[in-house]
């Protein structure tokens, strides 16, 4: 029933799990979190892997039905890497285009400090920004909103940006449409493996950000 569903096996055997299937498994583990587990079809737990299932951070599943295991243990896979997934999708610098509102300019350098409309995205802290030219102008250093830092904007908000970089009329300027830069291998998981994640907005801010990127670096995002 396992290989039909195309999960490896390392060890089958029978009577009651030991100390040693512990170590097998945790072997595994330590190379593969979902294979790395043990599967007890009506069958005891001896005392001494018990304590080792729980020194070890070893997830068992045991039950006296086998479809029940197997359906536990896939849905337990499943739920696994969907975290780890998000885990990793939200780790990743989002695409965003973002304008400089005209009149909400603060302060002028050391650091910048002026307001933005996110037109499509997520404004991030700590984003690298870009202009429609692809010069690099700076690190998104802090976001506000009515005087609270925030993390992260959403599409239509107006926040409050500080940077360190530029300065205000010379590196960026009032009105100017400004681009966050995901590193090359950040946007290739974007456009591939996390494509799905993405609005349809976004797909379209991220594509028009490697267009931009590639006119300095054609094998940005390759």
């Amino acid at each position: 029933m396992l290989r039909q569903r195309n999960v490896p096996i390392r060890i089958a055997d029978i009577g009651p799990v030991s100390r040693r299937d512990v170590v097998e498994a945790k072997a595994v583990a330590d190379k593969d979190l979902y294979h790395g587990v043990i599967l007890a079809f009506n069958v005891k737990i001896l005392p001494d892997a018990e304590k080792e299932i729980e020194n070890k951070n070893i997830k068992l599943f045991s039950n006296p039905v086998i479809y029940s295991i197997i359906e536990e243990y896939i849905s337990w896979v499943e739920s696994e890497r969907e975290l780890a997934e998000k885990g990793e999708f939200k780790s990743l610098t989002p695409p965003c285009t973002f304008k400089v509102m005209k009149g909400y300019i603060f302060r002028r350098s050391d650091p910048a400090v002026f307001g933005v409309e996110v037109l499509a995205g997520r404004l991030r802290q700590k984003s690298e920004v870009m202009n429609a030219s692809a010069k690099m102008v700076g690190t998104i250093r802090q976001l506000q909103e009515k005087g609270e830092n925030i993390d992260e904007a959403p599409q239509g908000s107006e926040v409050a940006v500080s940077m360190n970089e530029p300065i205000i009329d010379r590196h960026i300027h009032e009105e100017d449409e400004l681009f966050t830069v995901p590193k090359s291998d950040e946007a290739k998981f974007l456009l591939g493996k996390f494509s799905s994640r993405l609005t349809t907005n976004e797909i379209e801010t991220l594509n028009k950000i490697v267009e931009i990127k590639r006119k300095t670096n054609p094998l940005y995002a390759f």
